[in-house]
């Protein structure tokens, strides 16, 4: 699973960032048929050298303004709100992958501005020194993740999770949730949410929840008679509260919580997961409407017997999700929330969610052909990507042209599948050849310090078409290279492979 581990802390720096200006230190080495490759300029001052600068948001943000310049200087190039990169590199700079966002206009949905949390809304583009606006940056960190062997771990949760992270997870909740599905014209109060802030107007952050790290408190009425569990504000979210709580059914959603069943009342047994988007989820991305969506339910004053997760701790709401490898069985009590809920807290959704027809199935990338024959038609729900493969110019060949190809479309291919085809990741790649296609051969040794990711030897099948592109002029960058930290990441990747491999497997044994 990807975690945001330093996001929270990079979108904070935001505040103190500054502008930067476009450096044009990178150029796009091939064209491919879903995004470009890229390594330095021959004569950059200070070349990334195939590796992202993922260490700090104002690095980071000067990549995006190199890349996002490259993008914008190249002849016949589409302009994507999103911009998603991998890499041939294994330095991660300590982070597994993020999703970066540097522009939110949906309100209603518990996000807020790293800058001023009280604002729904907001742009960092000018933070980013963007050659054009972008909506989020997606890291997704070394390309071995969706062709090798952990190809499905890449697939249904790195690259889902990531996208879903444009739109949450950050919904509060009301103390005293109802449970209740949303009934259009019901009475519900879909004003600006009175019992979601503090009296200052602030958001409460996870330090509301109660010692145990439940985030559960009793709640009585006026003459002492117990109510039942209540939630905190951030009561349904988990780890760094931008995923859902551990105890939420979740039916096993990319964005974490899990896939609980009750076996016998006040006792729950996680499933495998489903690896799809709660029906809640699609709400929050806006590809389902309230109405459609019902309700589900978070077990209140866990008793997890002792138990620990998979990082040795006692089980707590931002504990890594099960993947059915373990029998882990807890007791609690079950409390319903519904959309009536989630509008209380946080507000209509605006723009309003409408319920998206899975048009496309789950086939990912051109799996439908459009009106006229060709690429799928677009529709809102659908994400504009510019895709792009970091690395050095020693290691550009056909193979690897081929593998960031279907790296590519394996990403798309999950994300397709986790939205249940409401919405697929639409490359924006130019079609115009800017110079003769060049055969370039082979790198050498192109997969070598992989860190122990498996290697592909490519689908066997017809050359993709790409063709070189010209570079800019070198100019000075001012990115340094992140040092250290990726056995963070990489150990974090290692642990929880095999688990996702062998639920993904069975997943797909059950859809055939």
């Amino acid at each position: 699973m990807k975690p945001r581990f330093f996001v929270s802390g990079m979108l904070a720096a935001a505040t103190v960032a500054t502008a930067v200006a476009p450096a044009n230190a990178l150029e796009i080495a091939r064209v491919t048929r879903r995004g470009y490759i890229v390594v330095d300029e021959p004569e950059a001052v200070t070349p990334y050298e195939g590796r992202v600068p993922t260490g700090n948001t104002q690095d980071t943000f000067q990549f995006i303004a190199d890349l996002t310049r490259v993008i914008a200087d190249t002849p016949g190039a589409p302009r994507g709100r999103y911009v998603a990169v991998m890499q041939t590199s294994n330095d991660s700079g300590g982070a597994l992958a993020f999703y970066l966002g540097l522009f939110n206009d949906v309100r209603g949905i518990g996000q807020t501005s790293p800058v001023n949390r009280n604002q729904e809304t907001y742009n960092l583009n000018s933070f980013a020194g963007t050659a054009y606006p972008v909506t989020g940056f997606v890291w997704l960190n070394n390309y071995n993740l969706y062709i090798g062997g952990f190809s499905d771990f890449g697939k249904y949760l790195i690259c889902t999770q990531e996208f879903g992270h444009r739109w949450g997870t950050f919904v509060r909740t009301p103390p005293q949730p109802t449970g209740n599905m949303f009934v259009r014209d019901s009475g519900v109060d879909t004003g600006v949410p009175t019992d979601a802030s503090a009296e200052d107007g602030s958001s409460p952050d996870a330090s509301d929840a109660d010692a145990d790290g439940s985030g559960m408190d009793a709640s009585v009425t006026d003459s002492g008679v117990p109510m039942g569990p209540a939630l905190t504000v951030n009561g349904l979210l988990g780890r760094q509260t931008a995923h859902w709580s551990y105890f939420v059914h979740s039916n096993g959603s990319p964005m974490e919580g899990n896939n609980w069943s009750e076996i016998m009342p006040g006792v729950f047994r996680a499933g495998r997961p489903t690896f799809k988007f709660h029906p809640m989820d699609l709400y929050i991305m806006g590809m389902l409407a309230p109405e459609d969506v019902p309700s589900t339910y978070i077990i209140a004053n866990p008793d997890t017997m002792g138990q620990r997760d998979r990082n040795g701790q006692r089980i707590n709401p931002a504990s890594t999700p099960e993947f059915g490898d373990r029998n882990i069985t807890i007791r609690g009590t079950r409390v319903p929330f519904g959309m009536e809920d989630i509008i209380r807290a946080n507000g209509p959704r605006i723009p309003a969610a409408v319920t998206v027809t899975p048009t496309r199935g789950d086939g990912g990338v051109g799996s439908d052909a459009g009106a006229d024959g060709g690429a799928p038609d677009p529709r809102p729900s659908d994400l504009d990507v510019v895709w792009v493969l970091l690395t050095t110019s020693d290691r550009v060949g056909d193979r690897l042209v081929r593998d960031f190809d279907r790296a590519v479309d394996e990403c798309a291919d999950g994300y397709s599948y986790s939205t249940d085809g409401r919405s697929e990741l639409i490359p924006q790649v130019t079609t115009t050849r800017i110079v003769p296609d060049v055969v370039t051969p082979d790198a050498t040794a192109p997969d070598a310090g992989d860190g122990g990711i498996a290697a592909d030897a490519g689908d066997g099948g017809s050359e993709p078409t790409s063709f070189t592109v010209g570079g800019g002029c070198a100019c000075r960058a001012t990115v340094a290279s992140p040092a250290g930290g990726r056995a963070n990441g990489w150990a974090l990747c290692a642990a929880l492979s095999l688990l996702v491999c062998v639920s993904a497997r069975a997943r797909r044994r059950a859809r055939a």
